[in-house]
């Protein structure tokens, strides 16, 4: 078998990488926090965590959390949370499901280029260039989104007396 050939830097990939490690890593602490929210059964909030895309994840966990916290300052943060989370996916998704093109020469960054079809547009092409800082900003912000889940985790614990 032969072996694909990109132009696409190395440190580019790199950082394509983490982003989807990252993400999965929120995913993750997604899941598990709303697994928390919803029954004390770990299990069965697995079966239905698993089921759920990462959209619906956000929204099953907003209305568990709403439902779980008293306090009004909390309810705020935890919308600006899941807000952050939505819209690290939306990026994510626009990077990760993309065909990537290097640049010409070191002059020129690496471009992502998505076809779409659209009822009304016809055929689409979203091309953008891809600053190495945007990918690496990325992979901090999920990284953090995980961080403040892991966060959010424990102060429900204590809230529902699951220390």
């Amino acid at each position: 078998m032969g072996q694909l050939i990109t132009t696409v830097p190395r440190r580019h990939l790199s950082e394509l990488g983490k982003v989807t490690v990252a993400f999965q890593a929120l995913e993750h602490h997604l899941a598990t926090l709303t697994q928390i929210a919803l029954t004390e059964d770990l299990t069965a909030g697995r079966i239905v965590t698993s089921k759920l895309s990462f959209r619906h994840l956000l929204d099953c966990l907003g209305a568990l959390l709403h439902r779980h916290l008293a306090d009004g300052r909390q309810k705020v943060n935890v919308r600006s949370f899941l807000t952050r989370a939505s819209k690290a996916e939306e990026e994510r998704n626009r990077l990760v499901h993309s065909f990537w093109v290097g640049g010409a020469d070191a002059r020129h960054r690496p471009l992502r280029v998505r076809t779409v079809a659209k009822r009304n547009d016809g055929l689409c092409f979203d091309t953008e260039e891809v600053t190495l800082s945007r990918l690496t900003a990325l992979v901090t912000e999920l990284q953090s989104i995980a961080f403040d889940a892991i966060d959010i985790e424990v102060a429900l614990r204590k809230a529902l007396g699951r220390q």
